[in-house]
């Protein structure tokens, strides 16, 4: 039952992970984490954000653009997602 329990947090301990690649700069391995984590929770807007912004840090506009859409469709009150997508498309 543990073991089982542990496992309910991966999803959230690669999104977690991602995150602290995203901040340290190391965008191949936050790319890593975090698609893992969209793989096991695809309905997570907060993945798809983070996904945003590594693409967005590395120039891949398309990329960026494509997962802050997943971001607003999942939650289009996701915070700043909006600015972020006009930030790309240059609104």
């Amino acid at each position: 039952m543990e073991k089982h329990l542990e496992d309910n947090n991966i999803p959230e301990d690669l999104k977690e992970m991602g995150r602290f690649y995203l901040l340290s700069k190391q965008y191949d391995e936050a790319i890593k984490s975090l698609t893992s984590a969209s793989k096991l929770t695809p309905e997570d807007p907060e993945i798809y954000y983070l996904l945003g912004m590594v693409y967005e840090s590395i120039h891949q506009y398309a990329d960026a653009k494509s997962n802050y859409e997943k971001t607003a469709a999942i939650n289009p009150e996701f915070k700043d997602v909006q600015k972020r997508l006009s930030k790309i498309i240059g609104e």
